[in-house]
């Protein structure tokens, strides 16, 4: 019998409405048990995780962002995420209507731990939550013994 999966905290950064929709229903159908917040655009995400930073409200385990958003893109916000001091660093995922070779090697580049096109299905969202989750339970359970 497999561990019970523990309750992911995802951010969504992305300003389309039928875009949110199909992830929160990949999301369901994925069957991995999470707390989603959604923000509309790349200031509301840096907002969200400037708040994490300051305690004020949990950080996130994954992010998941869109490149093309109003007020800040969300290759802005990455480069951001990269200046601060995440413990742990959330895991950035982009979520992208490109499947240009250009575009998903400048996000691998910055540092996203994965590139889905949209609309992300529900076994991609379970494989990349569950795996980031793993990786992090050993990461802590490593720590613990040193």
């Amino acid at each position: 019998m497999s561990a019970p999966v523990p309750c992911a905290r995802i951010l969504l950064v992305e300003d389309a409405d039928d875009d949110v929709y199909f992830f929160q229903r990949a999301l369901k159908l994925s069957g991995v048990p999470a707390k989603l917040t959604h923000v509309g655009d790349g200031g509301a995400a840096v907002e969200h995780l400037r708040r994490a930073l300051a305690g004020e409200i949990e950080l996130p385990d994954l992010v998941f962002l869109d490149i093309k958003l109003p007020i800040v893109t969300g290759l802005e916000v990455l480069q951001w995420m990269q200046t601060q001091a995440f413990q742990p660093r959330p895991a950035v995922a982009i979520l992208s209507g490109s499947e240009q070779s250009a575009d998903i090697e400048q996000a691998m580049a910055i540092g996203v731990s994965a590139y889905f096109v949209k609309p992300v299905l529900a076994h991609q969202l379970r494989t990349r939550i569950t795996d980031h989750l793993a990786q992090r339970a050993a990461e802590a359970a490593t720590q613990g013994e040193a």
